[in-house]
């Protein structure tokens, strides 16, 4: 799994936000990380439309996007469409990692090796830019 995460993959210098929109476009999952501090207004709403976009350029029925809440927090009301997993539950986990085995058009089974899971994810979270 490589997931793409803005403190680690951007580079000084990089224009941010051009990177921002390669790499959701390359993303075969974007997994929206939600808490109370995500969802005050700011560039992480321009960020999650970009993964709205791309998502209409999806299949229909695919999973692209996935709201995942990191505490009690309320959904962006642009990503109720989705039906969110709850990360803060006992089986937080394993739902998530049973949405990325059917992503990329791949059925991964029922394996929770991570080696196995070799798609590219696009994760927002409340460290992003503003």
């Amino acid at each position: 799994m490589d997931a793409w995460l803005d403190k680690a993959k951007l580079l000084p210098g990089q224009d941010w936000e051009l990177e921002i929109r390669k790499a959701v476009r390359a993303a075969d999952v974007v997994v929206v990380c939600l808490s109370k501090q995500f969802n005050q207004a700011g560039f992480r709403q321009k960020e999650v439309r970009l993964a709205l976009d791309t998502a209409m350029e999806k299949p229909e029925g695919e999973i692209f996007i996935i709201p995942a809440r990191l505490e009690e927090c309320e959904n962006l009301e642009s990503l109720r469409k989705w039906h969110w997993v709850d990360l803060f539950e006992n089986d937080g986990y394993e739902m998530l990692m049973r949405a990325f085995r059917k992503t990329g058009g791949q059925d991964w089974g029922d394996s929770t090796n991570k080696e196995e899971l070799a798609a590219k994810y696009f994760i927002f979270s409340s460290s992003s830019k503003n």
